[in-house]
């Protein structure tokens, strides 16, 4: 025992000789229990300072390990941003839908055949192309018919450039949908609100969106 604290109990038999101990011998004894109590102290406290250094080796343990998780995490995605986004994949072959080709010179396939000729009898095949891109481009947006007439027909007076507009606008509905009888009755240029719309649902691949694509995951 040492101070209020109690290290142990120390036993010691009689002495072989029978006779009770000295005063000196009780000293001695005592000194040696004091000498226990001590090294025992000591021990204790040795062992609870390693069991705080672990504690606190733990959590620097796995602080080290976070860090190098995101070290590596950003050395990947440098590496990934580092490299060229992969091109768009051509389509598959395939006869429903339509195709646009949008990266350069614009070019459409509607069922696996190229359309070469945009406009009607009435209509200019350029003009019609044009105005094929405006809607494209616009997809979500719409196109009015004043800013068409702006972009196409610049040089055209009101009166002509209204009529240019509305023939080129059912040369392409026709274009688009061959078996269509009223202009009223596309599914792909439709009218309202003011302004003319391009369904994108019509498109069954596009080169510029396939490429959006790519890059976006070549960057995530």
């Amino acid at each position: 025992q040492r101070g209020e604290a109690t290290y142990g109990l120390l036993m010691l038999g009689a002495k072989r000789s029978g006779e009770p101990f000295r005063e000196t011998e009780r000293a001695l004894l005592r000194l040696l229990a004091d000498y226990l109590a001590r090294t025992v102290k000591l021990l204790r406290a040795q062992q609870e300072e390693e069991l705080a250094l672990a504690a606190l080796a733990e959590p620097s343990r796995q602080l080290q390990s976070e860090q190098e998780l995101l070290e590596a995490q950003a050395l990947e995605a440098l590496r990934l941003a580092a490299q060229p986004a992969p091109a768009p994949s051509p389509p598959q072959a395939q006869k429903d839908g339509l195709r646009v080709f949008a990266l350069g010179p614009l070019r459409a396939e509607r069922d696996g055949v190229p359309i070469e000729r945009w406009g009607g009898d009435k209509a200019g095949t350029y003009q019609a192309e044009a105005l094929f891109a405006f809607l494209f481009d616009r997809r979500g947006r719409g196109v009015t018919k004043d800013e068409a007439e702006e972009v196409i027909w610049p040089d055209l007076d009101l009166d002509k450039a209204d009529t240019a507009f509305h023939r080129t606008v059912a040369a392409l509905r026709r274009t688009l949908e061959p078996g269509l009888r009223r202009g009223n009755e596309s599914k792909l240029v439709t009218y309202h609100h003011e302004r003319y719309w391009f369904d994108p649902g019509a498109v069954a691949w596009c080169d510029a969106d396939a490429f959006a694509v790519a890059t976006e995951r070549g960057h995530t």
